[in-house]
């Protein structure tokens, strides 16, 4: 089943937008699934003042959905082809938010940002992500796990936000009365470029690694002033 919605004006950015939902069809015990090929989207405008178009898929990770009568139903990811895949602006929406933090996901051991990170800029141009952080092959503590399972390793940037969050969470108990904007500030600001790259904002690593000591001491910095003051 193919669904199709549309709104003229999106109450987010008041820009037209389309949403198609491709379905299974259940019935009581059976499953008619959509069968895997390719499928080609083709726009036609009534009316064009800007012919510029963005498409995307929603996050679509393998699930199991369970069984219908004697079928097991699964459902798969789907991929852009690699003719129609375009290698950039492919930071979320939640990534793309002001005053969110957007973070790339930093290979320590290869000193790059990992393939699995999203590159910038937004849709309307905007420098995201902001900074990237180690999120390859990172252990942490696997949460609901018995003693003989306490520790998982994972990669991505779901790995690297947590990072990040944690400076920032040092940085707001040094100073309570810092901004979102300050913060974010300071992260662009004191973030380390990779090698080879110049202190410019790139599309995969933002504005560079971050550096907990440098945030740190800048906020340091920033109360000093204001004793000064």
């Amino acid at each position: 089943m193919l669904s199709i919605y549309n709104e003229v004006y999106h109450p987010a950015n008041g820009l037209n937008h389309i949403s198609l939902y491709l379905s299974p069809f259940f019935g009581e015990n059976e499953v008619i699934g959509i069968p895997a090929g390719t499928w080609l989207v083709r726009l036609r405008a009534r009316e064009i003042r800007d012919g510029r178009f963005h498409a995307w898929i929603e996050r679509d990770d393998p699930a199991r959905l369970g069984r219908v009568g004697n079928r097991e139903v699964w459902a798969f990811p789907s991929f852009f082809t690699e003719k129609s895949l375009v290698d950039h602006t492919t930071v979320n929406s939640l990534g793309c938010s002001h005053r969110v933090v957007s973070v790339g996901n930093f290979d320590e051991m290869r000193n790059r940002i990992n393939i699995s990170s999203s590159q910038g800029p937004t849709r309307d141009g905007r420098e995201k992500p902001d900074i990237a952080a180690p999120g390859t092959a990172i252990v942490a503590a696997k949460g609901f796990a018995d003693q003989a399972d306490e520790w998982l390793s994972l990669t991505g940037t779901s790995m690297a936000s947590p990072f990040v969050a944690g400076i920032a969470g040092l940085m707001l108990a040094m100073e309570p009365g810092l901004t979102a904007a300050q913060i974010e500030a300071i992260l662009r600001r004191t973030a380390k470029p990779l090698p080879g790259s110049s202190y410019a904002w790139a599309n995969d690593a933002g504005f560079g690694v971050i550096s907990p000591e440098d945030c740190l001491a800048e906020v340091d910095q920033v109360n000093h002033r204001k004793d000064l003051n």
